[in-house]
């Protein structure tokens, strides 16, 4: 019998989490108050989305909610999104990774599978998405053991864990805010890598958390800037 594979991690061990020592003082300093509002016991972001995406570029928008569950002390999420194309067909699309292997899936009213994604580039693509939603997920920075951190492009932090490739850069304001993130190494649609960009246009409190109530993100294609998703925050809560 075969044995089932255990993603591009293999058998990895982890080390402690990092420290603050290498996160700029803004940063550190919004990180903070997060943990002096989180749960003593909490595991888990819980985020509501709504938005829109679309799969190729000059394509159709297509409205979306979505749920997503981030964890505070390792790589690991799970995305459901509920759509309709054409306004009539019903779809849920789920992303996830569960700390080895990433995954997404396309299912007709949500039963009926239609499409699934998996393999190493699955899990890479996964990982770096992971990374980059951070800004709403800014305790896992000193929580998730082996997370590296270094000095990025144009002054930003650059997180990875995994792959070496595995890696996204951190924009931060003035405020310790993270307002974009951005990456050359991300697999798209589990084929080649493409410069990929994540964008927080706009922050405010939500459940008491001050967090991105904005964003969109972009492929960056050898044919041009290619925007596949744009949504806001509804809901956020840690718990």
């Amino acid at each position: 019998m075969r044995r089932p594979s255990r993603g591009i991690l293999g058998g990895m061990s982890h080390p402690a989490p990092p420290s603050s020592e290498d996160v700029p003082a803004s940063l550190a300093a919004w990180i903070g108050s997060h943990e002096s509002r989180a749960p003593a016991s909490a595991r888990h972001v819980h985020v509501a989305q709504v938005g829109e995406l679309r799969t190729k570029p000059g394509g159709r928008w297509i409205p979306f909610r979505a749920t997503q569950r981030l964890a505070i002390d390792q790589v690991s999420f799970a995305w459901r999104a509920h759509l309709r194309v054409a306004h009539v067909v019903p779809l849920l699309v789920t992303d996830a990774f569960d700390g080895r292997r990433g995954s997404g899936s396309v299912r007709l009213a949500g039963l009926v599978p239609l499409a699934r994604v998996a393999g190493e580039a699955i899990d890479q693509a996964q990982i770096q998405r992971y990374l980059a939603e951070l800004a709403w997920n800014p305790l896992a920075l000193l929580r998730v053991p082996a997370l590296r951190r270094g000095e990025g492009e144009d002054g930003s932090l650059r997180v990875g864990w995994g792959p070496a490739a595995a890696h996204v850069d951190l924009f931060v304001d003035s405020e310790g805010r993270i307002v974009r993130t951005f990456t050359r190494t991300r697999p798209r649609d589990g084929g080649l890598p493409e410069p990929w960009e994540g964008r927080y246009v706009a922050y405010g409190d939500v459940g008491g958390y001050v967090v991105p109530v904005e964003a969109e993100v972009t492929w960056h294609t050898p044919e041009g800037p290619f925007p596949c998703w744009r949504g806001r925050i509804t809901r956020y809560e840690l718990t």
